[in-house]
Protein backbone atom coordinates (compact mmCIF):
# COMPACT_ATOMS: atom_id res chain seq x y z
CA UNK A 1 0.00 0.00 0.00
CA UNK A 2 1.09 3.69 -0.23
CA UNK A 3 -0.25 6.67 1.95
CA UNK A 4 -0.56 9.86 0.91
CA UNK A 5 -1.08 13.46 2.47
CA UNK A 6 -2.29 16.14 0.66
CA UNK A 7 -4.15 19.62 0.41
CA UNK A 8 -2.97 22.56 2.93
CA UNK A 9 -0.70 19.68 5.84
CA UNK A 10 1.06 18.82 2.13
CA UNK A 11 2.22 22.31 2.02
CA UNK A 12 4.70 23.17 4.22
CA UNK A 13 3.45 26.68 4.48
CA UNK A 14 -0.37 26.44 4.64
CA UNK A 15 -0.40 24.32 8.26
CA UNK A 16 -3.98 23.90 9.83
CA UNK A 17 -7.39 23.05 8.53
CA UNK A 18 -8.35 19.08 7.92
CA UNK A 19 -5.84 16.25 7.38
CA UNK A 20 -6.16 14.67 4.27
CA UNK A 21 -5.05 11.42 3.47
CA UNK A 22 -5.32 8.54 0.72
CA UNK A 23 -3.98 5.21 0.70
CA UNK A 24 -3.51 3.33 -2.30
CA UNK A 25 -4.38 -0.35 -1.88
CA UNK A 26 -5.03 -2.42 -4.99
CA UNK A 27 -4.87 -5.51 -3.09
CA UNK A 28 -6.96 -4.73 0.12
CA UNK A 29 -10.22 -6.59 1.34
CA UNK A 30 -12.97 -4.98 3.31
CA UNK A 31 -11.93 -1.12 2.61
CA UNK A 32 -14.88 0.30 4.67
CA UNK A 33 -13.56 -1.92 7.64
CA UNK A 34 -10.08 -0.95 6.99
CA UNK A 35 -11.13 2.59 7.01
CA UNK A 36 -12.72 2.83 10.50
CA UNK A 37 -9.85 0.85 11.89
CA UNK A 38 -7.42 3.43 10.31
CA UNK A 39 -9.99 6.66 11.61
CA UNK A 40 -9.76 5.33 15.08
CA UNK A 41 -6.07 4.98 15.35
CA UNK A 42 -5.33 8.31 13.63
CA UNK A 43 -8.21 9.93 16.44
CA UNK A 44 -6.30 8.16 18.99
CA UNK A 45 -3.00 9.37 18.07
CA UNK A 46 -3.66 12.80 16.39
CA UNK A 47 -6.98 14.27 18.70
CA UNK A 48 -10.16 15.05 17.43
CA UNK A 49 -8.99 17.12 14.18
CA UNK A 50 -11.00 16.36 11.29
CA UNK A 51 -9.63 14.32 9.31
CA UNK A 52 -10.56 13.26 5.64
CA UNK A 53 -9.66 9.37 4.80
CA UNK A 54 -9.67 8.09 0.92
CA UNK A 55 -8.79 4.29 0.76
CA UNK A 56 -8.69 3.14 -3.00
CA UNK A 57 -7.87 0.01 -5.69
CA UNK A 58 -6.74 2.30 -8.10
CA UNK A 59 -6.79 5.92 -9.37
CA UNK A 60 -10.05 6.79 -10.45
CA UNK A 61 -11.37 10.41 -9.59
CA UNK A 62 -9.56 13.97 -9.64
CA UNK A 63 -9.46 13.84 -5.60
CA UNK A 64 -7.15 10.48 -6.13
CA UNK A 65 -5.33 12.08 -8.95
CA UNK A 66 -4.44 15.02 -7.09
CA UNK A 67 -3.08 13.40 -3.49
CA UNK A 68 -0.93 11.31 -6.19
CA UNK A 69 0.06 14.22 -8.29
CA UNK A 70 0.13 16.79 -5.33
CA UNK A 71 0.71 15.37 -2.35
CA UNK A 72 3.21 13.70 -0.13
CA UNK A 73 4.18 9.95 -0.29
CA UNK A 74 4.69 8.80 2.79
Amino acid sequence: AKVYIFGSRAVSDKKGGDIDIMVLAPDLQDKYRKKIQLLTELYKRLGERKIDLIITDSIKSDIEKEAVERGVLL
